[in-house]
């Protein structure tokens, strides 16, 4: 629930630039706000809302830096592997990079395109089947394992595909963009396909 209200935060509500903090979060967004009390636990802090101000709690082991108004950044992430926290903090920032640039940039049309023709083609052919509502199922997951091609077009700067944590961060927002892209193409075709089964069927009486 916190991750999704953060996302909304981040992507929908317009923070203006009055926002005198950023918050970047180990999953690579940004959140402008204005921090007005930390601790080793939680970090509190305002953004604009509509024009509002409203208030925002995140727990502390969700950030990776505080990049205050003044240009001062401080470093929440600490490597500790008992936690999970295998990277160094430079290499994690170049993962946060990664992130960063594969949410921007990168696109997935193919597997979008696919998606529409192997739904459509299970509701118009398999309509009869019990395989009919598995094909999305099939299909995405069928997009898990492929090697994630990234565009350099959307790399900040090439030098970063020489450091392994940034391809790591690219590769794991790719991934589930392009997964997502699957689920919902292929199920829209289903739709259109058992759509065009009954309209066939319609006309053929």
């Amino acid at each position: 629930m916190k991750s999704f209200l953060i996302f909304i935060i981040f992507s929908g509500f317009g923070l203006t630039s009055k926002a005198q903090d950023t918050i970047t979060l180990l999953t690579g967004h940004i959140i402008p706000c204005k921090v007005y009390q930390e601790n080793d636990n939680v970090i509190s802090c305002e953004y604009l809302k509509k024009g509002r101000e409203e208030r925002l709690i995140l727990d502390s082991y969700r950030i990776f830096s505080i990049k205050f108004g003044n240009g001062q950044e401080k470093v929440y992430y600490k490597q500790d592997s008992t936690k999970g926290n295998w990277f160094t903090v430079e290499d994690m920032r170049y993962f946060i990079y990664g992130e960063q640039d594969a949410m921007k940039g990168y696109k997935s049309p193919m597997t979008n395109v696919l998606g529409v023709i192997a739904g459509a083609g299970a509701g118009f052919f398999a309509m009869e089947s019990l395989i009919l509502f598995g094909a999305p199922l099939v299909y995405t997951t069928g997009n898990i394992l492929p090697y994630i091609i990234i565009d350099r077009k959307t790399v900040r700067d090439e030098k970063l595909l020489e450091q392994e944590t940034y391809v790591q961060g690219y590769e794991r927002v790719a991934r589930s963009k392009k997964i997502q892209n699957a689920l919902k193409s292929s199920t829209a075709g289903l739709a259109i396909g058992i759509g065009a089964y009954f309209l066939v069927k319609e006309f053929d009486k």
